[in-house]
């Protein structure tokens, strides 16, 4: 194989000057160098029965990173009693005077403002997908994944726009 892929660069070396001119399809060296590499027991197959079965273990490995990524991302989260330094917190919009606040989302010492009709519209659209449970203690579940998840998507966009 690394015979073949040096008489091949070889070959190109050669034959470098020959691509200038336009011509017709078959009478283009390179053209008829591609062919003659896609034939049985051609630099090409002979490359692929090498690199194939690598390439089916890095295919394993970046699935199998993936499955364990998709998995922590769809454990359910256990809530605490009380709020912890992990917790991410809501201050939600109060009106003032007619006008409504902005909504806070705080974890740790990071803090994302939403204003309020920006904060109404996300959770509405939340609650139409993800219906509040009816046990009272699944909605506070509900309220705690609901603030991540708006928290997560916010940083995230946040991040990304600068």
């Amino acid at each position: 194989l690394h015979e073949a892929v040096r008489a091949l660069g070889a070959w190109i070396a050669e034959h470098k000057g020959e691509a200038r001119g336009r011509r017709k399809a078959e009478e283009c060296p390179f053209r008829a160098k591609l062919l003659e590499l896609r034939e049985e027991g051609g630099l090409s197959s002979r490359f692929h029965d090498e690199v194939e079965p690598l390439a089916l273990k890095v295919i394993a490995i970046v699935d199998g990173e993936a499955e364990k990524v998709v998995r922590e991302l769809s454990a359910p989260t256990e809530l605490r009693d009380s709020p912890g330094s992990d917790e991410i917190t809501l201050q939600e919009p109060l009106a003032k005077e007619g006008v409504r606040a902005a909504a806070v989302l705080r974890y740790g010492s990071d803090e994302i403002r939403v204003s309020a009709l920006h904060y109404c519209k996300l959770r509405m659209l939340y609650k139409a997908h993800n219906p509040l449970p009816d046990e009272a203690e699944e909605v506070a579940q509900w309220e705690q994944m609901f603030r991540r998840r708006l928290y997560l998507m916010l940083r995230r966009y946040i991040t990304f726009i600068g």
